[in-house]
């Protein structure tokens, strides 16, 4: 029993039951356990385990019992990645809570090994099998069916079904047992394969380990092996099924046709694939989706069955519920944009949609008003659930439902234990609740519910909780807009009464204005409203011209333009305003009172259809800024004569006032600090200053007396909020009586930069942490960084003085040197892997052992290593080859072990025998096996990369795959294509059976298309055979009865008569012997025929020909009285290689020349004739009938050559022609002399040489 030791982190009460079990309650090893609560502490305690066990929630990452609303998944992942980190080969299993929110794909992509469920508590022990499920590992997509009864197939035997775990069955002991060993299992297997090198488990762990039921039976249909899961899937364990029939699962919904499909595969060697309904164990119907494969030993003969099933009734159910989803949607939609009915009678509306579609009797619409919740809306009846009501918050269902990110479902509260002594049950008495968060403006609204006194069954799916959802949203996207419209409302009170201007124009501007609030009355010193509507808006402005380039800027963009103008009023007087406008290129929006609320028929213009304004449209703001723009023209002036002071300067200026407001900036300051003119002229000096505050600053100033300068050294920031040094010289001066300060600064930052430049230097160097060395032209170390102890293990002091290359590995010296030498020669900077040992140091591997030795010791005493060499010889710093190195030795051994497997997969890949590729969105292959590449006449490599337009003939072929490709990867859905044609490189068209389904790249996340090809050819041929074989043979039976009803009729005429004319009667009575002679033939042949059909592979033996051709002459003489046969003597004392289906072909050929000869006495001779050089007998079959023509001698071994209105088939001659080619042989026809038909057929002589070698099965 092997000794593990377990770091198990997660909360403390999980603690000590799971520690107590490992250590003390299993028998899987001897466990070690050390337990810690503290995500922190367990990093260090990493080294002291062989296995991590994650709890997740992990502590602190908040979830049901923290009560803080985090993702506990998000941490956990977190984590895991912070652990790989760390230690990248500890194994880790996640022991996850059932209500935990775990991304299974991101915890195993982030380093997960494992992960087992938890016990759920509340269920007391009963594990429903989605949970089971997910507690097992990923394992691979397959797909089953059962196995039935083979002796006796038919109604009795079926296929078979799955069950879940009957309820009920165990407590909760019991379930944190079963837990708590599947964990033990996990675990070792964990350390297991790590221990292994991440070896995959055998296939009989797979098989044990798979999620769907697996299980074999005997040929007689007696279940010899079942899997674990076929109990969680059928309800019987193992020990009840071994022994049993398969038809303990059968339902009864598969009818006799269905079995006999079934058999005649699986006796066929087929693989067998369909979904059914089967019974489990406890009497429930589920649907299966079965496979069937049949064991043959080498003789084809059954063996055994292996079947497969999978449980598909949830997706089933799933598939039912999003059918009354999508009606339930469609109402609620057409309900929902009902604009104008009522939010009353709307909400009771969608409240019946809701109840009608979740099967509920109740539902209502609540609002949480602080600590109590208030009924807007209801239907059903229940005393506590009417409009109006209201109802402490505490006491309520929904106080869960609007703290949960999800609907909140309850279906049976008495029996929940979370909900039993809920204060909601005892107020309003509800067994089954479903709610779900109204959100309006992202603030909780109220919650929309509905509810049953009576409890239901447990299952609430995705789509039942989609529609709460989607009612949630709908509800609360109605609230919004309502809120909307008041909110608007207000809003043109508002702009009615804003200071600014309001204005709207056509587009064009050449009108008067559409609308006008009451302060561009004001503004223009207008009479009334009506007065300006009247007033052309170009008449506005001062200067007709600009307002013109205003309309034009507007035309051409959809965005706010802002632009300060001269206008005038009414009067003619001049003022500035400040114009914002926008272009509305909608059109017709219908508004109410105007966007932005103006009312009355003189505030707008329309076409006389209500509310509508007619074309493009201006809406703007005027501002008057008289006062400003005079403020700025003085500005300006001021600028003109600050210019001549620092226009050439190449210092940065700044002209400020006392305050520190900066009132001018020159080029330089503008370039050196980052910021454009009106920035800086709208900041302070305290704004660029790093290191004084504005106080500081103006006492510094209130010292300066004017022509004195200051100078100071500080700290400037630019506008992207760098730092950088300069140097300040400040002086004084008057202008028009106002101080004003004049700076120049010179920024320092190379000086500074250079003077730090050495100190950064050497700092780098020696603690950087790859290793640095500095090289001369000969390789010999000039300098060795610190770092070189840990990266190479070898002494700063062992490398300088040295060669370099008395520490590389032998093999590794012409790199290293070919490295070097580009670098010499100019190549910039050169990267080189190579080998590396401390040859000096202490530590390192005997100097004895040679490298040439090849001990697995000596040669894990090298590290590999990665050098970056750049020529620094021209720098005076360093004067010589710079190089940096870095340890690479386990990124070499996981690309080894990458390759590895890369190459395992790709034998894998290869040895399917169906054709199996990949193609992405473009058509082109990104994997393809030998299978394909057989077909298509090429190698993998040549077809990598290529589209099926670039390696197939057939245009139609290529549009086929193409569109299925595309239409699997635009629906992310798999595609099932039942047969479809191939043109093979050597010319033969196959047909294949298909499977495509999508698949993302790895590592890109590109679309694309996975697919499997069969080839079905040879299994069609044989479909097609039968099927035209039954139709002949329908018809011709059908002439044959029709003769004899024909008889019949004619002889009742005879007996119904005076007199009876016995001559007629018996000719009556012959025609109806001798059609039903021929329709008993007939049926004869087409067995015989069938027979040959289905058993082409049939075994070939030697069959003696004389005893053959003895015994058919005589039965067909004693059938045929009137006709001569004769055997022409001696017949050669030879075995040919056949069958006893060689009866058949003679017996054929006999009557065939017997009924169609249209002679009194017909004549037929066989004779036979050996050629044991060649190893051929040749048969002759002579007859004196009429002949056949020469243009039809080829046709007459057409199956049904006769056609179909002709009185006989002619399936003799194709009976004779198939089996004569399965025999290795020939036939044709040839005409008799004088007159007459002669059959040649041609058999391989068994006892030959060469017969002998074909005396097995046919070729």
């Amino acid at each position: 029993m092997p000794s593990l030791r377990v770091l198990y982190v997660d909360r403390e009460p999980g603690l000590e039951p799971v520690r107590r079990y490992l250590e003390d309650g299993t028998d899987v090893a001897e466990f070690d356990v050390y337990t810690d609560a503290d995500p922190k502490n367990a990093l260090s305690r990493l080294d002291e385990a062989d296995c991590l066990v994650c709890g997740v929630p992990l502590p602190g990452s908040g979830g049901a019992d923290t009560g803080v609303d985090v993702d506990a998944g998000r941490a956990s992942i977190a984590f895991l990645e912070r652990v790989r980190t760390q230690d990248p080969s500890l194994p880790i299993v996640l022991f996850v809570d059932r209500g935990a929110n775990v991304p299974v794909t991101e915890a195993f992509d982030a380093g997960a090994t494992d992960y087992v469920r938890k016990p759920d508590a509340r269920s007391e022990g009963n594990e429903s099998e989605r949970d089971r499920r997910e507690a097992r590992p990923v394992a691979p997509d397959c797909t089953g069916n059962g196995v039935a009864d083979v002796t006796s197939p038919g109604p009795s035997a079926g296929p078979t079904g799955a069950s879940v775990e009957d309820p009920g069955t165990t407590g909760t002991d019991a379930s944190s047992d079963r837990s708590y060993e599947l964990l033990a299992r996990r675990i070792d297997a964990a350390v297991c394969r790590e221990s292994e090198g991440g070896s995959r488990p055998g296939l009989e762990e797979v098989i044990e380990r798979a999620p769907d039921a697996v299980f074999v039976t005997g040929a007689d249909g007696t279940i010899e092996y079942a899997n674990d899961a076929f109990e969680r899937v059928t309800g019987f364990s193992a020990a009840e099924a071994i022994g049993k029939n398969p038809r303990i699962l059968k339902s009864g919904e598969q009818d006799q046709e269905y079995y006999e499909r079934m058999w005649s595969a699986i006796l066929n060697g087929e693989l067998w694939e369909e979904e059914v309904v089967n019974e489990r164990k406890s009497g429930e119907y589920y649907h299966a989706h079965q496979t069937i494969a049949p064991l043959v030993d080498e003789d084809g003969t059954v063996e055994r069955f292996v079947a497969v099933q999978r449980d598909v009734t949830d997706r089933r159910r799933l598939e039912r519920e999003i059918e009354r989803s999508a009606r339930t949607l469609s109402r609620l939609h057409d309900a929902a944009f009902e604009l104008d009915r009522p939010l009353e009678a709307k909400l009771e509306e969608l409240l019946e949609i809701g109840t009608e579609s979740l099967d509920f009797p109740m539902g209502y619409v609540t609002r949480i008003d602080g600590d109590t919740q208030q009924i807007v809306a209801a239907v059903g009846d229940h005393e506590s659930l009417e409009k109006g009501a209201t109802d402490p918050l505490e006491r309520t269902y929904c106080r869960h439902t609007i703290e949960a990110d999800d609907p909140v479902v309850v279906t049976d509260a008495e029996s929940d234990a979370d909900w039993a002594d809920d204060p909601a049950v005892d107020r309003f008495g509800l067994s089954c609740y479903l709610g779900g968060k109204i959100v309006v403006d992202g603030e909780v609204f109220g919650t929309v519910c509905f509810a049953d006194e009576e409890s239901r069954d447990p299952y609430v799916g995705r789509v039942q909780r989609s529609t709460i959802e989607a009612l949630a949203q709908w509800i609360g996207h109605e609230l919004e807009r309502r809120r909307y419209e008041r909110d608007l409302e207000r809003y043109e009170e508002i702009i009615e009464n804003v200071p600014v201007g309001v204005f709207r124009t056509s587009a064009d501007g050449d009108g008067g204005f559409q609308a006008v609030n009451e302060a561009m009355v004001e503004l223009f010193d207008a009479p009334s409203k009506a007065a300006l509507l009247e007033r052309p808006v170009p008449d506005c402005y001062r200067d007709p011209d600009r307002h013109a380039d205003l309309a034009e800027q507007l035309a051409d963009s959809s965005e706010v333009r802002n632009a300060v103008v001269e206008l005038e009023t009414v009067d003619g007087e001049p003022f500035y305003g400040s114009v914002s406008a926008i272009e509305r290129r909608d059109g017709n929006a219908t508004e109410r009172g105007f966007e932005f609320g103006l009312d009355g028929a003189t505030d707008r213009a329309t076409d006389g259809s209500e509310g509508e304004v007619t074309a493009g449209y201006v809406d703007g703001i005027i501002q008057d800024v008289t006062e400003r723009e005079r403020a700025k023209a003085e500005l300006a002036r001021s600028r003109e004569r600050l210019q001549v002071l620092f226009d050439r300067s190449p210092d940065g200026i700044v002209v400020h006032d006392a305050d520190g407001r900066i009132l001018e900036v020159n080029a330089t300051q503008l370039e050196q600090s980052g910021y454009d003119r009106d920035e800086l002229l709208s900041m302070n000096v305290a704004d660029l200053e790093a290191s004084l505050s504005l106080p500081k600053l103006r006492e510094v100033w209130a010292d300066l007396e004017p022509g004195s300068v200051l100078k100071v050294e500080g700290e400037h920031v630019r506008a992207d909020g760098s730092i950088y040094p300069v140097e300040v010289w400040v002086s004084c001066i008057e202008l028009e009586d106002e101080r004003r300060f004049l700076a120049l600064s010179r920024e320092i930052s190379d000086r500074k930069e250079r003077e730090r430049e050495l100190e950064r230097r050497e700092a780098f160097v020696e603690n950087v942490s790859d290793a640095i060395t500095v090289l001369d032209r000969d390789g010999t170390v000039e300098y060795a960084s610190p770092a070189v102890e840990t990266v190479v293990s070898c002494s700063p002091d062992v490398l300088v003085d040295g060669s370099l290359f008395e520490h590389v590995h032998p093999d590794d010296e012409s790199a290293v040197e070919s490295a070097l030498e580009r670098v010499l020669n100019g190549s910039g900077v050169e990267t080189v892997e190579y080998r590396f040992r401390c040859r000096n140091c202490g530590d390192a591997a005997d100097d004895t052992a040679s490298p040439e030795s090849g001990s697995a010791s000596e040669e894990e005493s090298w590290r590999w290593v990665e050098s970056n060499v750049r020529n620094t010889l021209d720098d005076p710093t360093i004067e010589g080859l710079l190089v940096t190195t870095r340890d690479i030795t386990a990124r070499k051994e996981r690309e080894r072990k990458l390759d590895l497997a890369r190459t395992q997969l790709r034998q894998v890949v290869d040895l399917v025998p169906d054709l199996l590729f990949a193609k992405n969105r473009e058509g082109e292959y990104l994997l393809a096996n030998e299978a394909v590449a057989a077909v298509y006449g090429r190698s993998v490599e040549e077809i990598v990369g290529k589209t099926d337009a670039e390696l197939l003939q057939s245009a139609k072929e290529v549009s086929a795959f193409r569109a299925d490709d595309r239409e699997v990867i635009e629906s992310g859905e798999p595609k099932h294509v039942p047969e479809e044609t191939l043109t093979a490189a050597d010319g033969n068209t196959l047909v294949l059976e298909t499977t495509k389904i999508p698949f993302e790249v790895a590592g890109t996340g590109e679309p694309a298309v996975l697919g499997y090809s069969r080839d079905v050819t040879e299994l069609k041929e044989q479909r097609d055979r039968l099927d035209l074989l039954n139709q002949v043979v329908r018809h011709d039976v059908r002439n044959d009865m029709q003769v004899v009803r024909g008889r019949l009729q004619l002889l009742a005429d005879q007996l119904d008569g005076e007199t009876l004319d016995m001559p007629t009667v018996e000719t009556h009575l012959t025609e109806m012997l001798e059609a039903t002679d021929e329709a008993i033939e007939l049926t004869k042949t087409a067995r015989d025929l069938t027979e040959t059909m289905l058993e082409r592979n049939a075994d070939r033996k030697p069959i003696p020909l004389e005893d053959v051709l003895w015994s058919e002459l005589e039965g067909v003489r004693s059938r045929y009285a009137d006709a001569r046969v004769e055997l022409e003597t001696p017949v050669p004392d030879v075995a040919v290689v056949a069958d006893e289906m060689l009866e058949s072909v003679v017996e054929n050929l006999l009557v065939n020349a017997i009924v169609h000869n249209d002679g009194p006495t017909p004549r037929v001779t066989v004779s036979a004739d050996a050629d044991p050089e060649h190893g051929r007998v040749e048969l002759r079959v002579a007859d004196d009938g009429p002949g056949v023509p020469d243009d039809r001698k080829d046709e007459v071994f057409g199956k049904g050559e006769k056609g179909l209105d002709s009185p006989g088939t002619g399936l003799g001659l194709y009976l004779v022609s198939t089996l004569v080619e399965q025999y290795g042989g020939n036939v044709w026809l040839e005409d008799n002399d004088p007159k007459g038909t002669v059959v040649v057929v041609t058999l391989r002589i068994a006892d030959s040489k060469r017969g002998q070698g074909g005396a097995g099965k046919s070729p």
